[in-house]
């Protein structure tokens, strides 16, 4: 039980340390224009739900409506998504008209209307910079009766063209005097292979650990064959 409990941390804690010890990216130089001739400089990062999420040096994560937009200009690779499912890679180009999204795509570009885009992802080129990910910490401790709690909660993320991988991990444990510990820890993974017309291939994966509940390890794993509507 131990081990289980010190190897997915380890695991977790030297995949989060390989994210953020990752370069900085670039100055923000992607450029957001909305229909009333307003800019924004900074860097696009994902459109969903129509919301184009970006971050700027200012004013940190912002969430912009999508129906506000005219054009956009980023310098990265992005997965662009249409209402019918049909999927582009490319460079979104600066030299494209009000309305239009301009993908570059090797050496030619495709002109996409902004109005039937429903999704838009970055995906990175080397493997560390496909890395995502994210780490909470909590602690508490109270003299009185050597009351000690602690959380954490940590997610990485994968993402490539074809296929997106993550694990979730979360551990809670409280120690007092006069009282037995308790502790809890949930470790999830899961694997997505995107197929053709919106199809996709996913495997789950869970192991968890509860003292309350008797549980020196549990897992579940499944597997899943849907589509996006």
């Amino acid at each position: 039980m131990r081990g289980f409990v010190s190897k997915t941390r380890w695991l977790l804690v030297t995949s989060l340390l390989l994210t953020f010890a990752t370069p900085a990216d670039a100055a923000r130089e992607d450029v957001v224009h909305f229909k009333n001739g307003d800019r924004l400089t900074c860097e696009v990062k994902e459109l969903n739900r129509g919301q184009l999420k970006v971050t700027t040096d200012n004013m940190g994560t912002v969430h912009i409506d999508w129906t506000s937009i005219s054009r956009v200009e980023a310098a990265k690779v992005y997965e662009v998504e249409l209402e019918d499912g049909t999927r582009y890679y490319g460079e979104l180009r600066a030299d494209q008209g009000d309305g239009v999204l301009r993908v570059a795509v090797f050496d030619h570009h495709i002109d996409l209307p902004t109005d039937q885009i429903v999704l838009m992802t970055e995906i990175k080129r080397g493997f560390f910079q496909k890395l995502d990910g994210s780490i909470d910490l909590g602690f508490n401790y109270k003299k009185a009766n050597n009351d000690v709690n602690y959380t954490i909660g940590a997610r990485v993320k994968h993402r490539t063209r074809k296929a997106e991988a993550h694990a979730d991990y979360s551990s809670i444990l409280s120690d007092r005097d006069n009282a037995p510990r308790s502790f809890r820890n949930v470790l999830d993974l899961n694997y997505i292979y995107f197929l053709k017309n919106r199809w996709y291939i996913r495997g789950l994966g869970k192991a968890e650990q509860n003292d309350e509940l008797g549980l020196d390890l549990r897992t579940n794993l499944g597997a899943v064959v849907g589509k996006n509507i």
